[in-house]
């Protein structure tokens, strides 16, 4: 189910990944995902996957106790500037 590639579609770039359907048939959401398209297919866009790492990176930040009361720190100066 992986793909090599990145295909150009209006100043866009996309990977395109056809997995079996036997794969899916277990997801709950694989109704959304293949319909009654003839093509079974999922598109992404490239800056998703360069991004993934560092998008998990800042997750796990996030999460962790020094994050959470940076965001709880941010709130409250968001709100009294508002």
């Amino acid at each position: 189910m992986e793909t090599t590639y990145a295909t150009k579609d209006r100043n866009n770039y996309y990977y395109k990944f056809y997995p079996k359907k036997d794969v899916c048939d277990l997801c709950t959401l694989k109704e959304k995902c293949y319909g009654n398209a003839k093509k079974e297919r999922f598109v992404v866009k490239r800056e998703y996957f360069d991004a993934l790492a560092i998008r998990e990176k800042m997750t796990e930040k996030l999460l962790s106790k020094r994050g959470k009361q940076r965001i709880a720190d941010r709130a409250c100066v968001a709100e009294l500037l508002a």
